[in-house]
């Protein structure tokens, strides 16, 4: 048996549901998200949530290989 391992890169794509103020755009949504004090560690806790509500993310979610070290 190999027990050699690698180390990939992968992209993971998520669609998770969220809520924002109704009068927000779509600007206004993604500045909040990547450049404002919101931190992405939050995404966490919502996974978490919706896997609870709905069993599982996968299928929300992508994941592809975006390198070969």
């Amino acid at each position: 048996m190999n027990n050699m391992r690698q180390i990939k890169n992968i992209e993971i794509k998520i669609n998770l549901p969220m809520d924002f103020p109704e009068e927000w755009d779509t600007n206004e949504i993604e500045f909040y998200l990547n450049n404002s004090s919101y931190c992405c560690d939050n995404l966490i806790k919502s996974l978490q949530d919706y896997s609870k509500k709905y069993g599982c993310i996968c299928s929300i979610t992508e994941c592809k290989v975006i390198d070969n070290n």
